[in-house]
């Protein structure tokens, strides 16, 4: 493995952690939002395709799924989206579940940065030693 497989991987691993934050910021803005019944907005993760030794791409590595599947209905017969029996669909965001999983995200791709750092140092290193 040669330093630049190093930087291609941590620079992968940086792109994939912003994608988890995008998701999850985009989940805690859709937190308090309302639907018709059957539209409410669903938590979405980042799933792992175990394909990462032939992967050169993000999209080759990642997948988009909803987190759960169960639908959080409010009655509520005076709101404009109700339907006929007076329901309305909340998001189904667990705000706790997505700040956890915020502070994860941020604390792996420091990690990632720290790493394509210290592979950037190593390159650097070994090209004085060639002097």
């Amino acid at each position: 493995m040669s330093d630049f497989d190093l930087l291609a991987i941590s620079r992968l691993g940086m792109q994939l952690e912003q994608q988890r934050m995008d998701l999850i910021n985009t989940n805690i803005a859709m937190a308090n939002s309302s639907s018709k019944v059957g539209d409410g907005y669903q938590a979405q993760s980042v799933s792992f395709i175990q394909a990462l030794d032939s992967a050169s791409t993000l999209d080759q590595v990642v997948s988009v799924v909803n987190r759960y599947n169960d639908q959080k209905l409010k009655y509520d017969p005076n709101h404009p989206l109700a339907n006929s029996e007076g329901m309305i669909e909340l998001a189904n965001v667990d705000l706790a579940t997505e700040m956890v999983d915020l502070l994860k995200v941020s604390r792996a791709y420091e990690a990632n940065v720290k790493s394509y750092k210290a592979s950037l140092d190593m390159a650097g290193f070994a090209l004085e030693i060639g002097k």
